[in-house]
C-alpha cells in the first residue's frame, strides 16, 4: 500500500480516499474520530492492485450524520497500516 490522498479536503457530505496498491489485497477499512473512537467500518473485502477509491457518506455505523471535526481514515492490510486526516465541516 502506498500513502492516500483524499479529496475534498475539508469536506461537507461525501469524501472520496484513493489507495494505491501494488498488488491484489484483503483491506480492512475504517474510519475514526480525533480521539480514536471507530465512528464507520468498512467490510473487510479484496481490492485489486492499482488505483481504488473509497467513498465515506460522512455517516456513522448507524447512519448518522458525525459531526463537524477531524477524522482519520485507516487500512490496515498483513500487518502494514495508512492512514489519512480529514476535516468535515457543516
Amino acid at each position: 500500500m502506498t500513502p492516500v490522498m483524499n479529496f475534498p479536503n475539508p469536506f461537507s457530505d461525501k469524501i472520496s480516499i484513493q489507495i494505491n496498491l501494488k498488488n491484489e489485497q484483503q483491506l480492512t477499512i475504517r474510519f475514526s474520530d480525533e480521539k480514536g473512537n471507530t465512528v464507520r467500518n468498512f467490510d473487510e473485502s479484496s481490492y485489486p492492485s492499482g488505483e481504488n477509491t473509497v467513498t465515506w457518506d460522512g455517516k456513522d455505523n448507524s447512519g448518522s450524520p458525525v459531526p463537524s471535526g477531524i477524522y482519520y481514515f485507516i487500512a490496515e492490510s498483513k500487518g502494514s497500516v495508512i492512514f489519512n486526516k480529514m476535516i468535515k465541516i457543516r
